[in-house]
């Protein structure tokens, strides 16, 4: 995962890569032990208003590539098409305040 942070007067934009590697796992006993296509790419760009001090406006896109055999969503995200292999994008916008 990386992130990077671009300060503006206003607030500040944010971009993030994550990838999931795919498993790696043993088989024990009689258990099934599949690892291959559970990796994924995550990708989101974000701006992040500030109101005041204490108040900020965010409005983020990401989107989620799964392996096959992947189940990754994004945070927050509703999805009704979440099985293996589905992949997600999302826009949210939310009021942050700090007390």
């Amino acid at each position: 995962w990386v992130g990077v942070k671009l300060n503006l007067a206003s607030g500040y934009i944010g971009v993030e890569l994550g990838q999931a590697m795919d498993a790696h796992c043993t088989k024990v006993a009689a258990a099934a032990c599949v690892g291959s296509e559970t990796g994924a790419t995550l990708f989101g760009i974000g701006y992040f208003h500030n109101l005041s001090k204490q108040s900020q406006l965010q409005v983020i896109l990401g989107t989620i590539t799964n392996g096959d055999a992947a189940n990754y969503i994004l945070a927050g995200g509703a999805h009704n098409n979440n099985v293996n292999g589905a992949s997600h994008t999302g826009l949210y916008t939310g009021i942050k305040h700090t007390f």
